[in-house]
């Protein structure tokens, strides 16, 4: 038997890559599946991996792709994993109909917020089974009438935790010894919200001039923000180094164990890896946004929330999202730099606790308990199961925005 994993296959910067790069080896231990991984945006750069082939493609190849592996009668293919946004799983499923597809889809996808529209439901109801990378995510669906299965991702294994002696070397090395070091990790694109983080190093930086501010980003995105030029407008330009996303695991992880606090103030999150490496790691404590995926991060680990400023309904499948207060950021970055060196080291214990508890045998027997159960929505099990559900009922509530917002 084998399996196709089908997902962005960028080794410079995707958290796709970072959920798959760790995942894909895990589904083959114990099994004797042949996995093949059509890796988009992925040109043949060497990394190490030995368990299984990586064919470079793109999108618009995938469909052909698929059906070029599938009618090679020496391989035995029977199931397509497609880890994407949902509006990639739509244009993929418009070439594979659920009557008709010869394998089982199965579709992992985080949702950055919430509701679950019901556009997006239909989706994902033709998926044979659908995985989730939050518990946040999970009920959406559900509220939606979808039954999905909730994928407890880990963090790669680059990504070890730090023991205090180490910690200390390393900021010694990296010139920060004495200093107040912030990161961020973030993509150049609106909803990483750089410009909120700026803002609130900006007037942190007003009282305490040992800060430094180290971004991890994608300096040449192209709808993304010139961050130099906004450095240079708040005035942090000297105490700001940028660095750019190609930066190998074991050099994000140097970082990590240098940051004394890791700043992430997106307005949504499908699901947050630099958080839980940074729990991981042990150094850095996270400030994030209260935004639903980085809430349970917290909430099972260690670190704070900035409380929302304003929500408002985004394009995107019409989630919600919300702006950081930049007043509230400031206050949380004060309280870690006058805590005592006890409570940062509690936070950092709840966090290395939390992310003891996702690994990645762990979420590959999550994925393959799923997939052996048998579904009532599997083709030819049951007779009135309709053709294009998996789960996904037919009476879909009626969805009513929260009070607090306008219009629809």
């Amino acid at each position: 038997m084998g399996l196709i994993y089908v997902t962005d296959w960028s080794i410079t910067g995707s958290g796709y890559f970072s959920i798959g790069a760790s995942l894909v080896p895990a589904l083959t231990e114990g099994r004797e599946e042949d996995i093949i991984v059509l890796g988009i945006n992925y040109f043949g750069q060497e990394y190490s991996q030995t368990a299984y082939t990586v064919v470079p493609t793109q999108f618009e190849h995938v469909p052909a792709r698929i059906k070029h592996i599938l009618k090679d009668e020496s391989l035995d293919f029977d199931k397509v994993v497609v880890a994407l946004d949902i509006p990639m799983h739509e244009r993929l499923l418009a070439q594979f109909p659920r009557k008709d597809r010869p394998f089982r889809y199965t579709g992992i996808f985080p949702l950055d917020g919430g509701p679950l529209v019901r556009e997006w439901a239909m989706i994902a109801g033709e998926m044979n089974e659908a995985f989730v990378l939050s518990k946040f995510a999970q009920k959406c669906c559900r509220d939606a009438g979808l039954d999905v299965h909730y994928l407890p991702v880990g963090v790669s294994a680059w990504f070890p935790h730090a023991e205090e002696g180490f910690r200390k070397e390393c900021r010694e090395t990296h010139g920060v010894d004495g200093k107040f070091l912030i990161l961020n990790i973030g993509d150049n694109h609106e909803r990483k919200n750089h410009a909120g983080a700026m803002q609130m190093v900006a007037e942190f930086y007003k009282r305490h001039p040992n800060t430094e501010y180290w971004v991890v980003t994608r300096m040449d995105g192209r709808f993304g923000w010139q961050m130099e030029s906004l450095a240079s407008d708040l005035g942090i330009r000297k105490i700001t180094h940028f660095f750019d996303r190609t930066l190998k695991p074991n050099v994000l992880f140097l970082f990590q164990c240098c940051a004394d606090v890791l700043l992430h103030t997106s307005k949504a999150e499908g699901l947050g890896l630099p958080v839980l490496e940074a729990q991981m790691v042990g150094s850095a404590i996270p400030i994030v946004t209260r935004t639903p995926s980085l809430i349970e991060l917290i909430e099972e680990g260690g670190g704070l929330f900035i409380e929302p400023e304003f929500g408002f309904i985004d394009p995107f499948g019409n989630t919600k999202r919300v702006f950081p207060s930049i007043i509230d950021g400031v206050k949380k970055l004060e309280m870690i730099y006058n805590a005592p060196e006890s409570s940062l080291e509690w936070m950092r214990h709840f966090g290395r606790i939390a992310i003891g508890n996702r690994t990645w045998d762990k979420a590959a027997r999550v994925f393959w308990d799923a997939l052996d159960r048998e579904r009532l929505g599997t083709v030819g099990a049951r007779s009135h199961a309709p053709w294009y559900s998996a789960g996904y009922k037919l009476e879909v509530p009626e969805y009513k925005y929260d009070l607090e917002h306008i219009g629809r």
